[in-house]
């Protein structure tokens, strides 16, 4: 397609981007407080997204993840009642709910549980796009960056 230069721009601005932010991620110290990423599906499906984009992006900016939830090689973390706990490391968590799946997120934030997590009982949990974070291209990835500066980094650098 004639278009390598164009690529080359694209992930060459993205490099560029991860770099400043990775440098204020350090600066703010953020770099030790965990992060989490819970994906909702219909049915009552809820996964820890481990080896996907979003992931990808807070190791690339040296943002922690609560140790359970580290190896790339996993792709997900199946999340239910009985183990919603594993989310009790994450200082910050991002939430995002399948479109056929509103009713899940009902059906979790009127859990008893849910109001037990750290990042819940300090409202440190974002609600992000699924379109966006379900996304593996260079545009959703760069949406996907849009959200941990303005929901994470931006609010940690004011502190």
């Amino acid at each position: 397609m004639n278009r390598e230069n164009e690529a080359q721009q694209q992930l060459d601005a993205l490099d560029q981007r991860l770099d400043d932010l990775r440098e204020r991620v350090a600066a703010a110290g953020l770099g030790d407080k965990p992060v989490s990423v819970l994906r909702v599906s219909p049915d009552g499906n809820r996964s820890i997204r481990v080896g996907t984009s979003e992931s990808i992006a807070f190791r690339a900016l040296g943002i922690a993840q609560p140790e359970a939830q580290t190896d790339p090689e996993e792709f997900r973390i199946d999340v239910s009642e009985e183990n919603l706990d594993v989310l009790d490391g994450a200082d910050t968590l991002f939430v995002y709910v399948d479109d056929t799946a509103e009713a899940e997120r009902e059906r979790i934030e009127s859990s008893p549980l849910w109001n037990r997590l750290p990042a819940v009982q300090a409202d440190r949990v974002h609600f992000v796009s699924s379109g966006v974070w379900n996304s593996a291209d260079i545009i959703g990835f760069g949406n996907i960056l849009d959200d941990i500066e303005e929901f994470f980094i931006e609010p940690g650098e004011s502190e």
